[in-house]
């Protein structure tokens, strides 16, 4: 488990030997037990959940769904929880082996899923649930039942995919579950919903599944051409911000490091991984609004004049309005706008100044000013990095946020005393950083 921090992997062990000895007393509960008809149904729903999870759609940079969640609870619905729980487990192994997962991951995703089904099970049966489920959902005492096997199972699994999250990230944990539950939760609803239709067909005749797999399956394709469409409407615009560096041999790759060192300052401020995808959206095209620039004012290595500075001036506003209209990048729309404010107000397009300007925007304007600094422009060399230190250590508190310029010095293994000390001693530190 190379990629995990130490609590992580932790956590993941736990999960997985405790689905283990799940799996053990669901077994001891099922010796003697007469399969009969059950076992084909156990066959095509675990066979249904394997190519449902090897074909889940991300319909985020960190978020997935599948129908899966579907035939979870619809198996849950039609055979004793133990052997739906063994169903459950062996269904997402298979799926996770089929993508070519990594066995720690192949195993957490079973364990995980076979846990939420086993928990919400149980918690459905002491509501008075039953197995099968009635054909007609008529009394309170049923949607009462169904209510708490759906609630349950949402929270089970919840809880360890963003306790996982929350200890690799070292994120709150309160915060990523809502972000995690928030960004899924109308389509997992619509599963939980289809999963008790499922129940409910195919009791009288298992192979009415297929009729279930023409809906589904539409479903299926519909989400997958929208999300196609939206990544290479995304691909497009990042494609545009790659043409605009590529106009100057200067910059050539400017917006991908820029996004890159965004997301690190990001990360390292702790904040939420939501808000992280946000900030390297907003950096991997936040001049996007030079598109409208002429060339030659983007090269020129004498001053500009004023009528050149005012146009310059122009682009993150441009450029923000040409991102409004793409769904990907509207919440970081105002990051790109303000990328160019100063914390002491000196900056434009507004003149804003202090919290006033968007957290986003203040990363954005540090990583794009650290890569300007470092990289070579047609008017100078880069700059070594004793003075961009220097810079920086100048610049905390009134060009760039200070506790922004502070994540970017500890990114980027810096003396953070630097920051912190009188201005005679700065100089003597600043050579012990090189």
């Amino acid at each position: 488990m190379p990629d995990l921090s130490t609590k992580a992997s932790v956590f993941l062990i736990t999960v997985i030997l405790a689905a283990a000895l799940l799996l053990v007393w669901c077994s001891r509960l099922l010796l003697g037990f007469h399969f009969g008809s059950y076992a084909a149904t156990a066959v095509v729903f675990t066979a249904g959940i394997a190519l449902s999870d090897h074909f889940a759609l991300r319909l985020a940079p960190r978020t997935a769904v599948n129908i899966g969640t579907t035939l979870e609870l619809g198996i849950l619905l039609l055979v004793p929880v133990p052997l739906a729980t063994w169903v459950v487990f062996l269904g997402v192994s298979l799926g996770k082996m089929l993508s070519h997962r990594r066995w720690f991951e192949v195993l957490f995703n079973a364990s995980s899923h076979a846990i939420a089904a086993f928990v919400a099970g149980e918690a459905y049966m002491l509501a008075g649930g039953e197995i099968p489920l009635p054909l007609q959902i008529d009394t309170l005492d049923i949607f009462i039942s169904l209510t708490v096997l759906i609630v349950v199972h949402w929270i089970v699994g919840l809880t360890m995919v963003s306790g996982i999250v929350s200890l690799q990230t070292n994120q709150p944990y309160i915060p990523i579950t809502y972000q995690m539950s928030k960004s899924v939760a109308l389509e997992h609803v619509s599963l939980y919903l289809m999963g008790v239709l499922t129940a409910l067909t195919v009791q009288e005749n298992l192979w009415t599944i297929l009729l279930l797999a023409v809906p589904l399956g539409i479903v299926y394709i519909s989400l997958q051409k929208s999300l196609q469409i939206r990544q290479l409407t995304r691909g497009a615009v990042e494609k545009m911000a790659d043409i605009i560096d590529r106009r100057d041999p200067y910059t050539y790759g400017h917006s991908q490091r820029v996004a890159s060192l965004a997301e690190r300052i990001a990360e390292e401020m702790r904040l939420s991984w939501e808000e992280i995808d946000r900030v390297k959206a907003a950096a991997r095209v936040h001049d996007l609004g030079k598109i409208a620039m002429d060339r030659t004012v983007l090269e020129k290595k004498e001053i500009l004049s004023e009528e050149e500075w005012r146009k310059m001036q122009e682009h993150p506003g441009l450029g923000a309005e040409i991102l409004q209209n793409f769904p990907d990048f509207q919440d970081g729309t105002e990051y790109v706008r303000y990328h160019h404010e100063r914390w002491d107000g000196r900056g434009y397009p507004e003149g804003l100044s202090g919290e006033k300007i968007p957290l986003g925007a203040r990363i954005i304007a540090v990583a794009d000013s650290y890569d300007a600094m470092a990289r070579a422009r047609p008017y100078r060399d880069a700059l070594p990095e004793e003075k961009v230190i220097s810079i920086f250590v100048d610049g905390a508190g009134k060009q760039w946020d200070p506790r922004v310029v502070e994540a970017l010095f500890k990114v980027l293994g810096w003396n953070t005393l630097l920051l912190h000390v009188p201005k005679g001693k700065q100089k003597a530190l600043i050579k012990l950083a090189e």
